[in-house]
């Protein structure tokens, strides 16, 4: 609407001559609303295509996987669309076709100054600074949600994750796999576990420290003897499981520090040997404990940890490969693969990659409230043209009479701008306790946090800052740098 009261400010004398000539006020009204909807009907075949776009692109978000968002080639659809246009074309233009219409054709011809189109233009301003506090307040959450993402992304496990490649076992013998991976130039180390540490791959198992308590869930992996060494995890007590017979090894137990501290089995010494019974009925000794690492996403805090031996469940090779390029290791492993499953695709992923797939719901998130972000500013900012443009038009005599009076180019630019940065600064004022709210709740969840410094705030305020200034002194310039002698004979 402030665009649209902008545009008919520059028409007003034209609607002064039309009336002039006979033209009745339910023709001006007229022709304005009819010009309004025009422009939307436009607008409308303009976005259609940026619809269809950005539902493609919705699409290839991660959350959205399981749905299937598409425009369905419906007439009733499309019948929508085109009355939602006209709507809109309805109210952006119904303002300014009421205003314009009934104004005398000779207060218009006389002075346009003294026209009062915009009289609330108070509230305007003050519904421009709450959109400016929400495109802001978008800005700096985006800020804070890749500095988050970023943060977990590159989060320290506590275990050695370089280099590593997790291989989909797909129902292959361990030992088989083992045997042919190790003979591959490169490959430096191989393990095996049930479902990969570091991602959202989950299993429970119920477990008692001793036979009269109720059972409780505890999360647990199927590793085998060489897990522990792979990933460089640390040993407090106790020692890896035996390379022993199936049968044996069965019946041990690894688990980590908070596991004791849970369950109150003393120190890391005095846990090693004590029974647990896992499942109500499988005992299993605590063969060794665990120093603390993170093994689950960085949304988790350190939890009990229990590994076990369970050959039957073991679904991942770990294989460390050498030097800085495993391009090659990679091919040979994919060969040797098609030597033992000829039916099954070679299915592999770094760690890394595993790890960046955890974060994929909050980097759509991020994409999401980036997109809300842009939409946002292009409103306002749309809504600030057409103020500026406004007061531009209707202060031109008084701009001019200042630059007789000797005014300078920066003095008329600062006394038509100045009143949008303090607009802009008291948005600020607004948008940064309340992003930093929103953005503390959103980093909660998780274990490591970015610190909350002014440099998330900094380039939202910066950003929103300068695309103020390219709107309001790119108008402010036209009469700043105007003949002051021209402004006045217009008037």
């Amino acid at each position: 609407t402030n665009l649209t009261i902008a545009r008919a400010v520059g028409r007003m004398k034209e609607v002064g001559v039309r009336k002039t000539f006979g033209a009745n006020r339910r023709q001006v009204f007229w022709q304005f609303m009819a010009e309004a909807v025009a422009m939307a009907l436009i607008a409308l075949l303009l976005a259609y295509p940026l619809l269809k776009l950005a539902i493609q692109g919705f699409n290839q978000l991660q959350f959205t996987q399981f749905t299937d968002m598409n425009l369905r080639e419906d007439v009733a659809l499309y019948g929508w669309f085109v009355l939602f246009a006209v709507l809109v074309g309805l109210l952006a233009g119904v303002l300014p076709a009421v205003v314009l219409s009934k104004t005398k054709p000779l207060a218009i011809l006389q002075k346009l100054s003294n026209l009062k189109i915009m009289q609330g233009v108070g509230l305007r301003k003050a519904l421009l600074g709450i959109q400016l506090s929400v495109s802001l307040i978008f800005l700096i959450l985006v800020t804070i949600a890749w500095k988050q993402i970023n943060v977990a992304m590159t989060m320290n496990f506590g275990f050695g994750q370089a280099q590593m490649v997790n291989v989909q076992m797909q129902g292959q013998e361990a030992e088989k796999l083992r045997s042919a991976f190790a003979a591959v130039s490169g490959v430096e180390r191989i393990s095996a576990i049930s479902h990969s540490m570091g991602t959202w791959a989950d299993s429970k198992v119920d477990l008692r420290v001793r036979e009269e308590d109720e059972p409780a869930e505890v999360r647990d992996y199927a590793v085998d003897h060489e897990y522990i060494g792979n990933f460089g995890l640390k040993l407090v007590a106790g020692q890896n499981f035996p390379e022993a017979p199936e049968q044996q090894q069965e019946r041990f137990a690894i688990v980590n520090e908070t596991f004791l501290k849970q369950f109150q089995l003393g120190s890391p010494a005095e846990a090693v040997g004590k029974t647990i019974w896992v499942a109500d009925s499988t005992r299993l000794a605590i063969q060794g404990v665990l120093e603390d690492f993170y093994y689950k996403p960085a949304v988790y805090n350190l939890e009990p940890l229990l590994l076990r031996y369970a050959p039957g469940e073991l679904a991942v090779m770990n294989i460390r490969a050498g030097g800085q390029d495993p391009t090659a290791a990679i091919a040979a492993l994919e060969r040797a693969w098609e030597q033992i499953d000829p039916v099954h695709p070679f299915a592999y992923q770094f760690f890394d990659d595993a790890v960046r797939e955890n974060y994929a719901n909050f980097t759509d998130l991020a994409w999401i409230v980036g997109a809300f972000a842009l939409l946002g500013i292009v409103i306002a900012l749309m809504g600030l043209l057409g103020i500026a443009i406004y007061t531009v038009e209707t202060r031109r005599k008084e701009v001019g009479i200042r630059k007789v009076l000797g005014a300078g180019v920066q003095d008329v630019l600062w006394l038509l701008s100045k009143n949008y940065f303090l607009l802009l600064a008291i948005a600020a004022l607004v948008a940064i306790p309340l992003s930093f709210l929103l953005g503390k709740q959103f980093v909660q969840q998780f274990v490591f946090q970015p610190e909350m410094t002014v440099w998330l705030f900094l380039p939202g305020i910066l950003l929103l800052a300068l695309l103020v200034a390219l709107t309001v002194l790119s108008q402010a310039w036209r009469a700043a740098a105007g003949n002051p002698a021209e402004a006045l004979r217009r008037e």
